[in-house]
Parts: structure tokens; sequence; C-alpha cells
């Protein structure tokens, strides 16, 4: 901890903002508010008086674009907006001004809206890059391999190394992103 405040590094994928929240709700319990997200993973908190505060998380390339009046809405309703962050808006309220456990998407249908957002506006760019960059990469370096064992060229495991785990790391996301998709879809 330096200077009241504390950095921690958590890593959510795009489909992740409900644990991201519950993350965030519960390291304000423990007298840890959030003041700022830095990508990819990192959180800086600072200390304040543990309270149960619900922190929320909305994607929504709209309300960047008339942000005064998105940011009043919520205002309107008791939300605290703290900062935008890879297209997400973080906003916050104390849980004893909250109606029951408010949420700003209650419902299946609000939820499922916000992952066909968080899809179009977050997984079709990695998709994208997956196709165009990760695969063609993965399949040069691996036929370098091969080659290399007959022409004696260098052969690069370093970058087979690289693009392998951005194979997987992408694999994983879009599995996570989908099943957590599917299980919400069949909710509605």
């Amino acid at each position: 901890m330096l200077n009241n405040k504390k950095i921690e590094f958590h890593l959510f994928s795009v489909a992740d903002y409900e644990e991201e929240q519950t993350y965030l709700r519960e390291n304000h319990k423990k007298g840890l508010k959030l003041i700022k997200y830095i990508m990819p993973s990192m959180y800086i908190f600072e200390k304040c008086v543990p309270e149960d505060v619900i922190y929320q998380l909305d994607y929504s390339p709209k309300g960047r674009k008339n942000k005064l009046e998105y940011l009043q809405m919520f205002y309107d309703c008791g939300w605290e907006y703290l900062f935008d962050a890879c297209g997400w808006s973080y906003f916050r309220k104390p849980a004893s001004l909250a109606v029951e456990y408010e949420e700003i998407f209650s419902d299946q249908d609000s939820k499922l809206d916000l992952m066909n957002r968080v899809g179009k506006g977050r997984l079709i760019p990695l998709l994208i890059l997956f196709f165009l960059v990760i695969i063609p990469q993965l399949f040069i370096q691996l036929h370098g391999i091969s080659s290399s064992q007959i022409e004696d060229k260098p052969v690069h495991f370093g970058f087979l190394i690289v693009f392998s785990l951005c194979f997987f790391i992408y694999i994983m996301i879009f599995v996570n992103f989908g099943m957590k998709y599917l299980k919400l879809k069949k909710r509605s």
C-alpha cells in the first residue's frame, strides 16, 4: 500500500462484467474504493471507510455519443459515475441507497442486450484479429519449423510460442463469452 492507495492486478474477460462488479464491491467492503483502472488488468484502489457499495458496469457506444444525457440518466437514479475504461462505464452507489439489490441491468433481456453490445464492440474486433493475424502467423511459424529442417533456415521458436499462447488465450475468451451468452439466452 502506497500513500493510502493499493494496486491489484486482476484479469476479467469481456464477458466477466458481473464477476468484476462483485470483485469491486467486495474490495469496497474491505475499505478499498476503486479510483482508477488501467488496461489490461490493473486496478487502483484508495483506502476508505468499509461500506457496502454496489458497482455496476455498462458498455454503451450510444452513451459515449450522448455523454451528458447518458450520465444524467444514471445520476438521476443515484449512481455515481467513476470513469470510462476500455469502452465500459463504471458506476457505484451505496447499497443503503439502493432498492433491494439494484442493478442497471435487472432483467435477462437487458443483460442479453448488453452482451450483444459487448459482442459487437469487443468480440468482433478480437475475432478479426484472431483470423487475420493470430491464425496466419501461427501457420507461418509452424511452416517455418517444418521447412527449416529441410532448407536449413533459422527457426524462431519464440514467435511460435507467443502466437501459440495468443491462440489459446483467444480460444478461452471466445469459449467463455459463448458459454455465458448461451446461458443468458437460455434464461431469457
